[in-house]
């Protein structure tokens, strides 16, 4: 799941409404969670505005809901890997 979906999904939101919240369009919204943007994905701003709406919200914030799940583990080296 990508940053866009992940944040929409902690904040409860449909796509039409977190377009509505960020000032974009619900087909950006849909282009930013299934990567069809090309290079454009939320700014700092769209983030601000849904950190902004969260809050305002009592929702809890972290900036790590913006980055992957941790599964960096699996890319650490196994233990006695060969030589």
């Amino acid at each position: 799941m990508n940053a866009t979906k992940r944040i929409r999904t902690k904040l409860g939101l449909t796509i039409v409404e977190l377009a509505e919240v960020v000032g974009v369009s619900q087909g950006t919204v849909s282009r930013w969670e299934n990567h069809q943007t090309y290079g454009h994905y939320p700014d700092v701003r769209h983030i601000g505005l849904l950190r902004s709406y969260a809050l305002a919200r009592g929702i809890p914030w972290d900036d790590s809901i913006l980055f992957q799940d941790s599964d960096h583990s699996s890319s650490a080296p196994a233990a006695g890997g060969s030589a």
